[in-house]
């Protein structure tokens, strides 16, 4: 089985739960946010969850003097706050607009009786939850074994495993999201001058080219053997 299945497993309403995402969006409370708008901050309690109709949204923990690490971005099709929001705890990390987003939120009141309704629902959070588990061991063993290259690599596959896990890791593939490198040295513990010369030499290898900040994967297998990631 695919190692890294939980990668693909990024969109919450996939073409086989369309009618309960219909159900979830006319159920749902409509929220436009501007690029650098809070959505919510760590530690408040969590009384909703959010999936992201547009726009990119970052999680990230501050600590005492004010920087900033980054947990996950969230993407379109994407659902966030879920755990909090069931069990009504308190938020373990801010979220933040990275673009302008639009998001679909749902109270936790209504989130349950969504769930309570439709067996497959729930099960689909349950595999989503499980899924971001592994994700997160994955990230904690990099962490403490790994170099800034595999993370930095491993960084850039999550944002575009699902175009490279089906027969296309062979082909080039333009990251769909614009990151700065203090975004990245920010997700991968690194520094922006460790991330600017790591990415300088990606791209003297011919695994990836940048132009005009956006980034594309010119050579997939390459990038997912420096971030140990192999597919089946």
């Amino acid at each position: 089985m695919e190692k890294q299945w939980y990668l693909r497993d990024r969109e919450f309403f996939s073409k086989d739960f369309e009618a309960q995402k219909k159900r979830f969006l006319e159920a749902a409370v409509r929220k436009v946010f501007q690029k650098g708008d809070i959505i919510f901050l760590e530690g408040e309690i969590a009384d909703r969850c959010h999936y992201v109709a547009s726009g990119v949204v970052r999680t990230f923990n501050a600590d005492d003097s004010g920087r900033d690490s980054v947990v996950f971005l969230r993407r379109e099709g994407e659902m966030f706050g879920l755990a909090e929001a069931l069990s009504r705890a308190p938020r373990r990390a801010s979220a933040q607009a990275l673009t302008n987003v639009e998001l679909f939120c749902m109270p936790s009141a209504d989130l349950d009786r969504f769930l309570a309704e439709d067996y497959q629902m729930a099960r689909r959070v349950i595999t989503l939850l499980g899924g971001r588990l592994c994700h997160l061991n994955d990230l904690v063993s990099s962490f403490a074994t790994g170099s800034v290259l595999s993370r930095l690599a491993g960084f850039l596959v999550t944002l575009v495993y699902e175009h490279i896990a089906d027969g296309g890791e062979g082909s080039p593939v333009e990251v769909p999201v614009r990151v700065t490198q203090e975004l990245m040295a920010s997700v991968t513990g690194s520094t922006q001058p460790t991330i600017s010369e790591t990415l300088q030499r990606l791209q003297q290898e011919g695994v990836i080219s940048i132009e005009r900040r956006k980034i594309t994967i010119l050579n997939p297998p390459q990038l997912m053997a420096y971030a140990s990631i192999a597919p089946d």
